[in-house]
């Protein structure tokens, strides 16, 4: 299996530490009514639109394009910053097993810092380049 390798930065940390873990039913039938954990990739950080959430972490609420506040489908931001945003969202849901899997491994040698980490996704022996 190939090494993964992530590229943590202070913005990521910020979202992952701003990340809304939610309870859901794995089986409603079932007798002891088992229960889980877990993100909704669509809305990692409990809004309705994801980019007006990182926005408003990130410190650029007020970054709005004047006059989408009301938008149906959420505030504007100007192309570079939404690109921006959009970026950290993508890879922070796709590679979200890898950040949670460093945010364990690190738990207990000082957490997260922003760095360039690899490891073997098998094993999860996290390394700082």
């Amino acid at each position: 299996m190939a090494l993964k390798k992530i590229t943590l930065t202070d913005e990521k940390i910020k979202l992952l530490q701003a990340i809304k873990f939610e309870e859901f039913v794995f089986d409603e039938h079932s007798r002891n009514g088992r229960i889980g954990w877990g993100v909704d990739q669509y809305s990692p950080w409990g809004g309705n639109f994801p980019i007006e959430d990182i926005a408003l972490i990130l410190g650029h609420w007020d970054d709005t394009i004047p006059g989408t506040e009301d938008d149906y489908d959420g505030r504007k931001f100007p192309e570079e910053l939404h690109n921006h945003f959009f970026d950290l969202y993508e890879d922070i849901t796709e590679n979200f097993k890898l950040y949670f899997s460093l945010l364990i491994f690190l738990s207990d040698k000082g957490g997260l810092v922003p760095g360039e980490y690899k490891c073997n996704p098998r094993i999860g022996d996290w390394k700082r380049l």
